[in-house]
């Protein structure tokens, strides 16, 4: 895939997507505790956060630096990397955002919370 033309898709339509997704949901985006996007890059994900106008510690961008693309699994790796502990007892209102192969995205809002295990289990 080339790199411009998916930061400018990522760009133009995630915030679309956002937006109506909340618009459907009744909620404004400063409900949302978290928002957790897929992690192609830290760049993508910070000039994401400023156009959305949504604080970068709403919107972690560090598993990428951390752990490489990991595809499919960047958001579940994000919440338990990010908010581990804390989503063991307390709730959280969560938008999650996938986008990548094939330029295919979808979200949800979920409250997300008092799970039972919530760990990155390391295998060597």
């Amino acid at each position: 895939m080339k790199g411009d033309v998916v930061f400018n898709f990522v760009q133009r339509e995630i915030p679309l997507m956002i937006e109506h997704l909340l618009i459907k949901a009744g909620l404004k985006k400063e409900a949302i505790d978290y928002y957790m996007f897929h992690q192609p890059n830290k760049f993508i994900l910070t000039k994401l956060a400023d156009k959305m106008g949504i604080p970068h510690k709403k919107m972690p961008h560090n598993i990428v630096e951390l752990f490489g693309n990991a595809s499919g699994v960047s958001i579940p790796t994000s919440i338990t990397y990010n908010l581990g502990d804390t989503v063991l007892k307390n709730t959280f209102l969560v938008a999650m955002a996938g986008f990548g192969t094939g330029l295919n995205w979808g979200s949800l809002i979920i409250h997300l919370g008092n799970l039972d295990f919530c760990k990155i289990i390391d295998y060597n």
